[in-house]
């Protein structure tokens, strides 16, 4: 068995490199046009949003115990949904409780690219995360 400190320190080593793969990958491909200063708000939007997804699934890093066969690839599952969910939770609660335009939609066009990004992230993560928890679990004591 892992102890729950690893595991958090697993989970938190999977997103933060989750998050540096994926925002470069984003930012060299000009999804985000950043220049300047916008890259830096840029990095830290994408850190913050980071950040809050690894808050918000720490109580579930923290219940998977075991990360082999066809767990593993229901969690994975699972985890990759996350990040998307939580992104399309984020704006409807930025569109509920900011006023705004009136015909503006709560998940226009202009918001599926952090929605896609929100997945990788998730993807790349859980996977991480599972792959160090199942290394952890197969190494001798």
């Amino acid at each position: 068995m892992v102890s729950w400190v690893k595991r958090l320190g697993y989970s938190a080593l999977s997103f933060m490199l989750a998050g540096v793969v994926c925002a470069g990958v984003v930012l060299a491909d000009g999804v985000l046009e950043a220049r300047g200063g916008d890259l830096a708000l840029s990095v830290g939007f994408i850190v913050g949003l980071c950040i809050l997804g690894w808050a918000v699934t720490l109580p579930l890093v923290l219940a998977v115990k075991e990360a082999r066969g066809g767990r593993f690839w229901v969690y994975w599952i699972a985890g990759s949904l996350l990040g998307p969910l939580l992104m399309i939770a984020v704006f409807w609660l930025d569109f509920a409780l900011v006023p705004g335009d009136p015909h503006a939609q709560w998940l226009g066009p202009e918001r599926w690219p952090l929605v896609h990004l929100a997945g990788g992230i998730s993807g790349m993560a859980s996977l991480g995360y599972l792959l160090l928890l199942r290394r952890g679990l197969n190494r001798p004591r």
